[in-house]
C-alpha cells in the first residue's frame, strides 16, 4: 500500500519543475529541488506514483529525516508502469487536496 500525497506541488521550490522527458520510446520524470545557498537544506520528500483509470500520477508523500541533496532526479516511467499514460500525455502531479497538475511531455534535445 502506497502512502497518500503529503506535500502540494506549489509548496515546493524547484530549480527545475517536474516534467516528462521523452527519449526515443522511453519516458522519464525529471525535476530538481531548489537549494538556497547559506540555508539549511529542506528535508527529502519521498516520490511516489499511482495509476488511475485513465491517468498516471506522481506525488510527494511526507518529508523524511534526510536532507535533500538538490540533484537532478530522472526516474523511468517504465519502472512505475506509467509509460502508456505518457504516450497519451496523461501524467499528472497529484496534490493532497486531490487537485491535479498536468506534467508536460518534452522531446529530449
Amino acid at each position: 500500500m502506497k502512502p497518500n500525497p503529503g506535500v502540494a506541488f506549489q509548496d515546493v521550490e524547484y530549480a527545475e519543475r517536474p516534467h516528462i522527458i521523452k527519449r526515443g520510446d522511453s519516458y522519464y520524470l525529471r525535476y530538481r529541488i531548489a537549494m538556497k545557498p547559506g540555508t539549511i537544506p529542506p528535508l527529502r520528500m519521498v516520490l511516489c506514483s499511482r495509476k488511475g483509470h485513465d491517468k498516471g500520477y506522481y506525488y510527494f508523500s511526507v518529508p523524511i529525516s534526510h536532507p535533500e541533496p538538490g540533484h537532478v532526479i530522472e526516474r523511468s516511467l517504465a519502472d512505475d508502469q506509467l509509460t502508456e499514460f505518457a504516450r497519451r500525455n496523461a501524467v499528472y502531479w497529484l496534490n493532497p487536496d486531490g487537485s491535479e497538475i498536468h506534467l508536460e511531455v518534452e522531446e529530449a534535445r
